[in-house]
Parts: structure tokens; C-alpha cells; sequence
């Protein structure tokens, strides 16, 4: 359990981030509700804003000039997806061929001995995630509800690993990546992200409880592995956040890093078998 310092200092960073929830959360929510153009907007601006975050945190482009314009790349991305209505594959390889012509041209410089390499990395890394979210939330018929589940996954685990890692404390999960995480909070966040899942499909699908739960702790499982990725990359590049924009929890990519993961994998699953919610079991 945790001390009486270590109760002080949960409750001092407590503040920041449930103000950071009350503000952030409820806009998300009314986007993805209101869905597009709106949600095809929200994700292009947080696309330039988490290419830009990893510019920072990588060093792949040298200097704040280059750093701007290429936050033109994604929003462009998502803006031409929204607008033309193209195969989400085949709009993957637009970014690539743009980082190549560009990184050509581009001085290159910062902390790492790859920068053009870590450049087609975090445009990979940033798009692939944003695109899942567009196409689940674009289909006609589930998309917004679909989302919606995905996020309580998300928030849920997150809040949970974080409160019970924090709290009961215990043996550490991978301390070289992450020395804070703890087995205690990854399996509360497990559990608690695919039950929240599991509840809403149960609420709003008439197929397999077994299934549904299996998903749930799928979306978890690789939701807590988003995370751990998102660790090991700034401790790789030696910084503490991505960013400083969300005040509790850093940038928008330590924010997202689950919800990037979670979001591919149920693309992935939706896009082979149709929605979840239209799943119907004899």
C-alpha cells in the first residue's frame, strides 16, 4: 500500500489530471457524436499536433521552420480522405511518398543517428492510428457507437492502471521501460478496460458474451502495450513527456499512445468480420 508521502504525492498529481479530463474529455465525446466533417477536423488537428510532438522527440527534422510545415502532412492526410472518399489503404501511401520526396530536401539533425528513418517511423506511427479512427467512426450504421466503447476501454484501463498501480503499489511490471508501472495496475487496467467494453456491447449488441469479452481484453491487453511502446521511445530519446500541452498528463501522444494501439486492432477486427455490433451468434 501506499505511504503517506506516496498518498501526498498521488493527490497532487491527481488535480491536474482529472481537470485535464473534465476539459478534454467532454469535447471529444461531442465530435465524435457530431462526427464528420467535425471528427474529420479534430483528427487532422491532432494529427499535426502529435507529428509535431515526435519531431520534438525525436530530433528528425532540424529546426522550428522545418518543424512546421510539416504539420501540413496529416491534416492534408485526413482533409483529403474526408473529402474525396478514397480506400483507406491506398491513402497510406501518400504520406510515405511525401516524406520521402521531402526528407530528400529536408536538413536533418537532433538526437538520433536516423533522423529521415525515424521521420517515416512517426508518419507511420501517427497515421495509421488516425486512419483506423476515421474509418471506424465513418462507418454509416456503428461508427459512433463503436468509438465511443473504445474510448471507455481506453480511459477506463488508463484510469485504473493508474489509481491501483498508484495506490496498492507491488512488484514492477517492466521497470527498465517504465519503472512506475506496476503488476498491480496492469492487471486492474486489464480488467477493468475489458469490462467496460464488455458492458457496452452487451448494452447494445446481441452477440457472444465470450467473444465480446475476449475483444475487451484484447483492446486492453494492446492498449497497456501502446503505452509501454510510448515509454520506451522517450526513454530511448531520454525526455520525461512528449509534450506539455495536456496539463497531468504531457503531450498528445503520451495521451493517445493506448487508444492508437486499440484503435488499429478494431479496425482490423471490423474491417474482416463487419462491426461488432452486427455480430449475431446462432
Amino acid at each position: 500500500m501506499a505511504s503517506p508521502s506516496e498518498a501526498h504525492r498521488i493527490g497532487a498529481g491527481l488535480w491536474p489530471r482529472l481537470l485535464s479530463a473534465l476539459c478534454f474529455g467532454p469535447l471529444v465525446l461531442v465530435v465524435v457524436y457530431i462526427g464528420p466533417p467535425l471528427s474529420d477536423l479534430g483528427l487532422a488537428l491532432a494529427g499535426g499536433l502529435m507529428m509535431w510532438e515526435w519531431l520534438r522527440l525525436t530530433g528528425a527534422v532540424a529546426g522550428w521552420r522545418s518543424q512546421w510545415s510539416w504539420l501540413a502532412l496529416l491534416p492534408a492526410l485526413v482533409v483529403l480522405c474526408a473529402a474525396g472518399h478514397l480506400p483507406i489503404w491506398a491513402l497510406l501511401a501518400l504520406p510515405l511518398g511525401l516524406v520521402v520526396a521531402f526528407s530528400l530536401q529536408t536538413p536533418a539533425g537532433g538526437r538520433t543517428a536516423f533522423p529521415r528513418l525515424w521521420l517515416l517511423a512517426g508518419l507511420a506511427y501517427v497515421a495509421i492510428p488516425l486512419l483506423s479512427l476515421q474509418w471506424i467512426r465513418n462507418q454509416a450504421e456503428d461508427g459512433m457507437l463503436l468509438v465511443f466503447f473504445l474510448l471507455a476501454c481506453v480511459w477506463v484501463s488508463d484510469s485504473a492502471a493508474y489509481f491501483v498501480g498508484k495506490t496498492v503499489g507491488g512488484p514492477k511490471l517492466f521497470p527498465r521501460i517504465s519503472p512506475k508501472k506496476t503488476w498491480s495496475g496492469g492487471i486492474a487496467g486489464l480488467l477493468a478496460g475489458a469490462l467496460a467494453w464488455l458492458i457496452g456491447m452487451m448494452l447494445y449488441a446481441e452477440g457472444s458474451f465470450v467473444v465480446f469479452a475476449l475483444i475487451g481484453i484484447l483492446l486492453s491487453l494492446v492498449c497497456i502495450c501502446g503505452d509501454f511502446v510510448e515509454s520506451a521511445l522517450k526513454r530511448h530519446f531520454g525526455v520525461k513527456d512528449s509534450g506539455r500541452l495536456i496539463p497531468g498528463h504531457g503531450g498528445i501522444l503520451d495521451r493517445v499512445d493506448g487508444l492508437m494501439f486499440a484503435a488499429v486492432i478494431l479496425a482490423i477486427i471490423s474491417m474482416l468480420w463487419g462491426s461488432p455490433l452486427s455480430w449475431q451468434f446462432n
